[in-house]
Formats: C-alpha cells, sequence, structure tokens
C-alpha cells in the first residue's frame, strides 16, 4: 500500500472518529490551514539557471502530483540534474524577498532572479521577507514576515537515464584538445596574446541543449562561441542538457601565457599515487594564496596569526568522486572548515577517492603565526610581531609588551598586548580605552577598541552602521575583498548599500553590501552591472545578445 493511499485512509478514519463523538465542535479543525493568514509575496517560480524556464513544483518528495506556488502551503518540492537554479517572485511594496541556500542565521543572501549553486543530494532553499530596512545580515532569521522552503533533490548527472547523454566533439581555435565523450575535464595551454578563445561543442543528439560558459549555442551557428580570456587559468564550463534535464559539464582548465612557476615546476608532481586528481583547492575563497596543481601533492602555506580557521574548497575531477578533509566528509558545496593552532604548523589531509576505491592524498601544511625552536626559551629571537597599523616591531621592542592588564598603568599613550594575545591601547593617564573609535596619529589610522578594552577585527556594527577592520584592527576604507566579494567603505568606513556613485560611474552593492554584477531589476526596470561592477552604458553584447541602455543606465526595450 502506498503513502499516499495510507494517509488518505489516516484522515478519512480520523475524521470519522471525530464526527462519530462531537460532530460539530470540530469541525473547524479541518477546515483551518496551518500557514499564515497572509503573505507579502506572489507568482514565485523556481527557474532554470540564467532563463524564464520553470522547473516544477511538487507538493513532497514522491513527485508524482504538481503544484502551483500558493501562500497558503510554506514547503514545495523539486528536482533536476542541474548545478543552479534561481528563483522569481513579486514583492510587495515596503517589502523585501531574500533566499538562502541553508538555515544558519548568518547565511548568505541571495536576491530574487540570483543564480543559486545546488549542492550533492537535497538542498533546501529559504525564501524569506521583511520589511523593508529590517534585514538584518548577522541573524536572517530575525523578523521574518513570511517563509517558504523549497526542498530541491540533485539528481546524479551520471545515473541510468543519462547514460548516453555525450557531446560529440569539442573543438578549439588555439590549443591541443584531445577529445574522449567520456571525459569531462581538459587542460589546454594557450599563448599569451591569445585573449579569446572560439569553442565548438558539437552535441551526440541535435536535440540535446548546449551551453558554453553559460551561453546556449545552437546548430545554426555551428554550436559556437567565443569566449575572452585573462591571463592565467580560465575555467570554461560546457554544459549539455537533456529534455528531461539531465545535465553533462565538461571543463576546459585554459592557461594563458603559462601556468604559476610553482604549480608546472614537474619536479614537485607526484606520480606515485592514483591517477585521481581535484580540479581545483582554494582556501578561504581565494583570499589565502595556493599556486594549485592537481598532480602536486604537498603545499606549504603561512598565514597570519590572526586567522584561526581555514576553509577548504575543493573541485573533484569527476562529481562522483569522494573527498574527505582530515577524515571528516566535505559539505555539499564540497567545503570542509578546519581551525588552526597558533604558532604551528597544522598539517591538513586532503582526500579525494574515486568508486574504485583509489585515492590521492593532498597534504597542507599551514603555519599560523611564527613557529619557534624547541630551544628557543628567551626573548631575543628575531621573528617579528605584528603591532595595530601593520607595523612590524622586533621581538625585543617595547611594542612587543606582552603585560597583563594588572600591570597596564605602566604603559601610557602606546600599544600593549595582553597575556590573553588581544591588543590594547592605554593613553597617557595609564588607562585602557575602552567602547570607543581611536586614531592613532602615529600610523594615520582609526581602531575600535570594545567594552573589554581589546582592539576589534573583522565586520563591525557601531550605531547601526557596518565597519570593517583589517587583520591588524585599522579601518578599512574604499574598494575591499572580503571572502572573494567586493565591497566598498566609504572614507568615514562606513559600508555602503543600493546605489552609489564613484568618479563617473555608479555601483550597485547588495542589502550584505557585496559589490552587485550582472542584472539587476528594480521593479519593471532592468540594468546591467559590468564584471567591475560599473553600470553599462550605451550598447553591449551579452552571451551572444547585443542591447541598449540610456544615460540613466536603463535598459532600452
Amino acid at each position: 500500500m502506498n503513502k499516499r493511499l495510507k494517509r488518505i485512509i489516516a484522515i478519512a478514519l480520523t475524521i470519522s472518529a471525530f464526527s462519530t463523538i462531537q460532530p460539530t465542535k470540530y469541525i473547524n479543525l479541518f477546515t483551518t490551514e496551518a500557514y499564515a493568514a497572509s503573505s507579502h509575496i506572489s507568482n514565485l517560480i523556481l527557474n532554470k539557471t540564467d532563463t524564464s524556464n520553470e522547473l516544477k513544483l511538487y507538493r513532497d518528495d514522491e513527485y508524482d502530483v504538481s503544484t502551483e506556488f500558493r501562500t497558503s502551503r510554506n514547503q514545495y518540492y523539486a528536482k533536476t540534474s542541474l548545478r543552479s537554479v534561481n528563483i522569481s517572485c513579486d514583492t510587495d511594496s515596503k517589502y523585501e524577498t531574500y533566499i538562502f541556500a541553508d538555515s544558519n542565521k548568518r547565511s548568505t543572501a541571495f536576491e530574487p532572479d540570483e543564480e543559486v549553486e545546488l549542492g550533492k543530494g537535497t538542498t533546501t532553499l529559504y525564501v524569506r521577507t521583511y520589511k523593508e530596512g529590517r534585514f538584518d545580515k548577522n541573524n536572517v532569521k530575525n523578523d521574518v514576515v513570511d517563509e517558504y522552503e523549497i526542498h530541491i533533490e540533485r539528481t546524479s548527472s551520471g545515473s541510468s537515464n543519462n547514460s548516453s547523454l555525450y557531446l560529440s566533439s569539442i573543438s578549439l581555435d588555439y590549443g591541443k584538445i584531445s577529445f574522449s565523450k567520456t571525459k569531462t575535464s581538459y587542460d589546454v595551454d594557450v599563448n599569451s596574446s591569445v585573449d579569446e578563445i572560439e569553442i565548438k561543442a558539437k552535441p551526440s543528439d541535435e536535440d540535446y541543449t548546449v551551453r558554453i560558459d553559460g551561453t546556449k549555442v545552437k546548430d545554426s551557428n555551428g554550436y559556437e562561441e567565443t569566449v575572452d580570456l585573462k591571463k592565467g587559468k580560465n575555467v570554461i564550463e560546457i554544459a549539455v542538457t537533456d529534455e528531461d534535464d539531465n545535465e553533462k559539464i565538461y571543463t576546459l582548465n585554459v592557461y594563458r601565457g603559462g601556468r604559476d612557476s610553482s604549480s608546472s615546476d614537474s619536479s614537485k608532481e607526484d606520480n606515485k599515487q592514483d591517477p585521481v586528481y581535484l580540479d581545483d583547492l582554494k582556501l578561504n575563497n581565494g583570499d589565502i594564496k595556493l599556486d594549485f596543481n592537481k598532480k602536486v601533492t604537498s603545499y606549504d602555506v603561512k598565514v597570519a596569526s590572526t586567522i584561526d580557521s581555514v576553509t577548504i574548497e575543493t573541485e573533484p575531477d569527476d562529481d562522483e568522486y569522494e573527498v574527505t578533509v582530515n577524515g571528516k566528509s566535505v559539505n555539499s558545496k564540497n567545503q570542509r572548515t578546519v581551525d588552526l593552532t597558533l604558532n604551528k604548523k597544522n598539517e591538513i589531509k586532503v582526500k579525494v577517492t574515486n568508486e574504485d576505491d583509489e585515492y590521492r592524498t593532498y597534504t597542507l601544511n599551514i603555519t599560523r603565526g611564527t613557529v619557534s625552536s624547541s630551544n628557543d626559551n628567551n626573548n631575543n629571537n628575531n621573528s617579528g610581531t605584528v603591532t595595530p597599523g601593520g607595523t612590524v616591531t622586533p621581538g625585543g621592542g617595547n611594542n612587543n609588551n606582552n603585560s597583563s592588564n594588572n600591570n597596564a598603568s605602566a604603559a601610557k599613550n602606546k600599544w600593549v598586548k595582553t597575556s590573553n594575545g588581544n591588543w590594547q591601547y592605554y593613553d597617557e593617564n595609564g588607562l585602557a580605552l575602552k567602547n570607543k573609535w581611536f586614531k592613532d596619529t602615529s600610523k594615520n589610522k582609526w581602531y575600535y577598541l570594545d567594552a573589554n578594552g581589546d582592539m576589534k577585527t573583522n565586520w563591525l556594527q557601531n550605531n547601526g552602521k557596518w565597519y570593517y577592520l583589517n587583520y591588524d584592527g585599522s579601518m578599512m576604507t574604499g574598494w575591499t575583498k572580503i571572502n572573494g566579494f567586493w565591497y566598498y567603505l566609504n572614507t568615514d568606513g562606513t559600508m555602503l548599500v543600493g546605489w552609489y556613485k564613484i568618479g563617473d560611474n555608479w555601483y550597485y552593492s547588495n542589502a550584505d553590501g557585496a559589490m552587485r554584477t550582472g542584472w539587476l531589476q528594480e521593479g519593471k526596470t532592468k540594468y546591467y552591472l559590468n564584471d567591475d561592477g560599473t553600470m553599462q552604458k550605451g550598447q553591449k553584447t551579452i552571451n551572444g545578445v547585443n542591447y541598449n541602455f540610456d544615460a540613466s543606465g536603463k535598459l532600452v526595450e
């Protein structure tokens, strides 16, 4: 007996039992919806990436009864083999809607129509509506007016119903490629003078859809697309999709002007382990430099003492490979965060295993701070200590003061490092500054000291405004890249959101301050923000289509 029939029978028996006891007393129990009485969004649609092609919504995970969006239902189900989707909806005035890919209180906010990547297995997207101006990026669960959940099952691109999904050929106008329909990753080297590459990718079935670097190509143009190349490594994905949304991805790693010396050094390549590889490995979203080569398996990395953890992001050569970090599986985004011990070399093992139990282990030796010799028991070592403002003071210098708060009165007009490792500033009276901004005139930089007198780093919310304090505590201004996203901090340090003008160019930052790129829609008006964030004016070709934008940046339909 299937689950749906069981549920129907159970409900019928329950109604019958209540009706037998007191038919009028409980009649409203079965006519009251267990959801919010009203909603401030409508026309919610789940779309395929970069298109307005809808994906079906279902009532449950049996996927046998499809449904349209209704405000009375707060949970939906969908399935696809695509790697990403987007959600569109209409939001009432004086309200704003964001989409989240996990349930964390500091989850990244995606705006409607923005691409959201799906992890392996089932990803739950949370669609939340807030009153205008009430969205709190530090706790996205605060002040939620409406919430809907969409549970999306990402089916395997290598499943049996997808076994015949292939490209029949890939050809390039520069570089060499030895194509095999079953091989999905290729390394291509081109000269530094080559600033674009012409790619042709023909599907094995004319009914299949092919996208090169996100742009749909057709038989009428020979399944061809030209892609711009930057110097260094360029990752270009070619996606082939069938009528049932099954998808296979071919990846071209195009190196313009050669590879980094550390990654192309054949003497460092490990040819003893099994031929199972990661295509890429990043640390803290690329903020920590790592010249990765899939054949090189050992790396030495040094990070500042203020970096107490590292997020390792992996990209296996095959989606079916299993990846672990220090013996623990990565999450749906192929990531895992590892804590780092101060003043010590932290050894991290990243293991990738195929279906035949062949594996390769990459070793990261990450040193946080300074590692001293075990015989160095005095204060005369020559290693530098980074003090607030970025000044490097020799180990025996006065600023390398480890005095505790009990001896603080002896320090005046200077930075002091306390016994717990925090920096504090003592004024002319020998008192620690607390709960205030302080400008160190010797460095011409601003700092913030908290209620304990400790120097703050990272994001700071003060009087309703956001600031970013560098690892050395100094307040940042201007363009700042944080965890892979660009933010603009005004001359007074405040983070800008919405529209703002710098020089002759307009930019737009999301509610969380991250600089926006790509299409932006406000009401019925569309804008386009280039890769550097600048608002487009005049003519521009986007994914092979010509568009016109007026002097105010609005798309001319």
